[in-house]
Order: structure tokens, then sequence, then C-alpha cells
């Protein structure tokens, strides 16, 4: 039979395990071996024969090979073989960038390479030159066989936990079920709470940035309003894109027109069809209804009203949802809030350049309603009990300059 290689592992094949223990049992004399085992112990008497005069040396030298050879060890070892840890690896580096100064290596691996030194320097001094071939041969066996025990012990896996199908009750289905359900209704109306306050907060510093363009505009047009090039001249004026003389959205867009407004600003996040690039537009209006996200004051006819003749009226606010719904010739509910909030309120901005939040379209101080004109809200209040009324025709106008009636 051809003999076999010495394993390149740490543990000994089953020959090397017969030759060692027949040259142990032979008195170390290699002529009492069988000759089917003396060539492989001959080797064996040969290795320990190094390790013996290797083991007085106590110079950096010896640490320094050994901590390579297990470098390379654990690149070529097998899947199962013991491997250092990277946090070992990166010390280990650190140890010999440093000229194995401990000193010199970073504060955050220092007692881990205090460890490895510890270790290196048993490494360098494990065999002294006087140690007798018997107990070389008994403590090289027992340190074998610990470490044969702990790979072992590591890798054996039970076979009622190796091999065992975990069984999944109804019962815990449902519990699981339940928990992803309340889980899923606790969270969505928070994210649903979180997304509506953020586009609301970006709709009120829209009105703050707008008021500060409406201040510019009636700084260098004598205190006015924002209106078109012609100015309002009555008509249906949520007819928006059609004439700018006839449509209310081109007073407000003068803002951008004349460059005092970015369009941007005037796009609320709640409205999904505002418009933000100017080739979207027809540079002096909107092109239709939906893209406008606020409504804006109707002027009173023979009238041009001041930004400052009262600082406390509603100049602009999210768009109307009477407006929408009339322009459709539907009936409208005047108690509606503006759909950029999903009906929750709307941003009122005053002449002062403040800014407010109401939960109604009905202002406290006055009672009036700023999504219809006075006429309207009069005949409201003679039917009483009634949800909704007719569609306004978009022609309507205030009657006074203290009439809040706000569009498209």
């Amino acid at each position: 039979m051809s003999e076999q290689p010495l394993h390149d592992g740490a543990v000994p094949t089953e020959r090397d395990q017969e030759a060692i223990d027949a040259i142990v049992n032979a008195g170390w004399d290699i002529d009492l071996v069988t000759s089917d085992l003396r060539p492989r112990a001959e080797r064996l008497l040969a290795l320990l024969g190094l390790v013996q005069d290797a083991g007085a040396r106590t110079d950096r030298v010896l640490v320094d090979v050994a901590f390579l050879r297990a470098m390379r060890q654990a690149e070529s070892s097998p899947d199962d073989a013991i491997s250092l840890h990277p946090s070992d690896e990166e010390a280990i580096d650190a140890w010999m960038l440093s000229g194995f100064d401990v000193a010199r290596v970073p504060n955050s691996l220092r007692t881990r390479v205090r460890q490895h030194e510890a270790i290196g320097a048993l490494i360098a001094g494990v065999v002294p030159r006087n140690t007798d071939r018997n107990q070389l041969v008994d403590r090289t066996m027992h340190a074998v066989a610990s470490i044969e025990s702990f790979r072992s012990e590591r890798m054996r896996v039970a076979p009622e936990r190796g091999f065992r199908i975990p069984r999944i009750r109804l019962n815990d289905l449902v519990s699981l079920a339940a928990m992803l359900l309340i889980g899923t209704a606790v969270a969505l109306p928070i994210m649903s709470s979180t997304r509506a306050h953020m586009r609301q907060t970006l709709c009120q510093a829209n009105l703050g940035s707008t008021a500060l363009a409406m201040a510019s505009y009636a700084a260098a047009n004598r205190d006015s309003l924002p209106v078109a090039n012609a100015g309002f001249q009555g008509g249906t004026w949520w007819n928006v894109g059609k004439d700018r003389n006839a449509s209310n959205s081109a007073n407000l867009f003068s803002l951008v027109a004349s460059g005092y407004a970015d369009l941007r600003d005037l796009a609320c996040p709640g409205n999904p069809k505002a418009v933000t690039e100017a080739h979207e537009t027809l540079g002096f209006d909107w092109r239709q209804l939906e893209q406008v996200s606020y409504s804006y004051r109707l002027i009173p006819a023979g009238t041009a009203p001041r930004v400052h003749d009262d600082p406390h009226a509603v100049i602009l606010a999210d768009r109307s949802p009477v407006v929408l719904m009339a322009a459709r010739g539907l009936a409208v509910r005047p108690e509606d809030n503006s759909p950029n909030h999903s009906g929750r309120g709307q941003h009122l901005l005053k002449s002062d350049g403040s800014t407010e939040w109401t939960r109604s379209p009905v202002l406290t101080e006055t009672g009036d309603n700023i999504w219809l004109p006075r006429v309207i809200e009069n005949k409201i209040r003679s039917v009483q009990g009634r949800p909704t009324i007719d569609p306004i025709q978009g022609n309507e106008l205030p009657t006074t300059p203290l009439d809040v009636f706000l569009g498209p």
C-alpha cells in the first residue's frame, strides 16, 4: 500500500496516529517499529526534532514567522478550519506595521495586540531544549486532542435540533396577522398626518413668499394690488387662460409675469395639478382652472383697491372648492374647506402680509364667507336648512370693498 502524505491541517491523520503509537510503544526505537509504519515514524521523529530545535529560540523572528504562517493558513484553510476574527486580523496587521511596538499601535487595538503578543511569546518559548521526548509527545498529543475535541463540539448539531421542522400553529398565524393589522392601522394614519403637515407647512411658506412679492409690486405700482396689464374688465372670471382681461387668475399671475414672484411660490403642494415650470403656462396666465392653487380677491367694479386700505382684509387663500364645483355646473356647499388640504381648512393671506390657518371659510370677525359674494350669502340666509345652493355663474363681483370674495 502506498504511503499517504502528512495532513496539511493541525490534526494528524489516522495513519500518523498509528505511527506515533507504534514509535511510543517501541520506546522510541525506530528499528522495533513495523516496516509498514517505519517510514512515516521516521518522518514524525524528524519533525519532532525540528520542533525541539526551534523551541529554544525566543527572538522576534520566530514570532514574525508564526504569525505570517497563521495568516497564510487562514487564506488557504478549508471551510471548517479555525480562522482569525476580523478584529484579530486588523490588530495583527497594525502590530506588524508598527514594527511590533505595542506603544505605536492605535489605542482601540492595543489591548487585543497585547493578547497576541502574549500568545506569540508562548509560541516562541513553548518547548525548552532539555525537554524529554516523551514529555514532548505527551504535550503534543494532548494539544492535538484538545483541538479536535473543541472542533467536534463546535460543529456538532443535535439530531433533534438539526433536522426538526418547526410546526406553525394556526393561532400563531392569526396572532401575527393581528399584529400586522394593528401596526398598519397605527402607522398609516401617522404617515398620512405627517405628509399632510409637511404640505401644509410648505403651503404657508409659499404664502409668505407671495406676501413679499405683493409688497414689492405695491411699492412699484402706487400701493396697488396685482392686476393684469389691461386690468380686470368683468365677464366670466373663471375662464382661466382664455383672456387676460377676463380671467381673475391672470391678475394673480401678473406677479410672475412681472418678475416679482416665482411660479413655484404660487404652486401649493396640496394641488396635484399645480405647475412649476414656465413652459407649462401661457406666459400671462395658467392654462386651466385646475392648475391654479390659490384664490385671489376679486376686485369690485369701478374700484382700484390698495394694499393698505384695510390691513386685515383677506386677499389670497387656498383655492376655492365652490369655484371648482360651480365651473362644472354642479351644486356647491359654501361651508366646504379648500381641497388643497383635504378639506381640513385653508391658509389666508391678509393685506398686512400676515397668514392665518382657519378651519372654516366664514371669517370670525365679520361672518363673511370668502367663497361667495355678499348677494349670494344673503340668499343662503333666506333659505335655512338647505345644504347646497345652485351654482354661481362666474360673473358675480363683490358690491363693496368690505365684501371679501375670492376666485378662482
